[in-house]
This record gives structure tokens, C-alpha cells and sequence, in this order.
């Protein structure tokens, strides 16, 4: 149905959930990993505040807020990449008679500016900064 009906709000949205999506994936796979990592390796990470030994513990609360801390920047970096470039729809040639809509970006949409490329690439680092996280976490597990 929305395939039909494609509208930049519909472009929009259907981006950002995608990205969001990853990065729903993209935090919580980090946090997994650092767990299994903490409880194989045997880490006893302890702190000395003003003379007293704190331990820190990796809990379900600890990783629920590096989650959300995670979560939080990536759907900053979204919102501020869906502003700056502005998805919409597009329409496309498939063949010699027939044509198809989909939500398009700055690229079919004209020259790019600075913010467009700049946001963008701060997404994809961003992304690719925490899946090289976990496959860090993964190797040393």
C-alpha cells in the first residue's frame, strides 16, 4: 500500500527505520559480545576511589544503558542525515515502457552539499565503527 503511495514523509520514515533498524542490531551486539568477552576472560575490573575498592560489574542494567547510549546517537546521527538530505520519492525507469517510484536521496536528487555528504559519512562510520566493535569482541572471545 505504501509502495503506491510514496510521499516524503512515507521516503523518510521508510530510511529511517531501516537505519534505525541497524542500529538496533549494531548496539545490541556489542553488548553481548563485551558480556561473553567479560565472563570468559575472567576480567575483574575493580576501581580505587579515595582509598575504597569498588568492583565494576557487568549487569543487565549496564548493557540496557550502553544500549540506549548507542541507540541514542545513532537515532541523533539519523535524524540529523533524514534533515539534511531530505528523502524523496523518485521516479525510475525500468524499462523501455515502464517506470517505478522509490524513495531516493541528495544523489538523484541534484548536486550534493556538504552536510549531505558529512552527515552521511558520519552514519556509515558510526555503523561501521560499532560492527568492527563486535567483531573485535568476537575475535578475542
Amino acid at each position: 500500500m505504501l509502495a503506491n503511495a510514496l510521499s516524503p514523509a512515507v521516503c523518510a520514515t521508510k530510511m529511517a527505520m531501516s537505519m534505525l533498524g541497524l542500529g538496533i542490531v549494531l548496539a545490541a551486539l556489542p553488548a553481548k559480545a563485551w558480556r561473553v568477552f567479560y565472563i570468559f576472560s575472567n576480567l575483574r575490573l575493580s576501581l580505587v576511589i579515595a582509598g575504597r575498592l569498588f568492583r565494576l560489574n557487568v549487569t543487565n542494567k549496564h548493557l540496557a544503558v550502553l544500549s540506549a547510549l548507542t541507540l541514542g546517537l545513532d537515532a541523533l546521527l539519523v535524524s540529523l542525515w533524514i534533515s539534511a538530505v531530505s528523502p524523496n520519492p523518485v521516479q525510475e525507469t525500468t524499462g523501455a515502457t515502464t517506470f517505478t517510484h522509490r524513495c531516493g536521496s541528495f544523489v538523484d536528487q541534484g548536486p550534493s552539499t556538504t552536510a549531505h555528504v558529512t552527515f552521511t559519512a558520519l552514519a556509515m562510520f558510526y555503523h561501521w565503527m560499532l560492527a568492527g566493535v563486535s567483531l573485535f569482541l568476537a575475535h578475542r572471545i
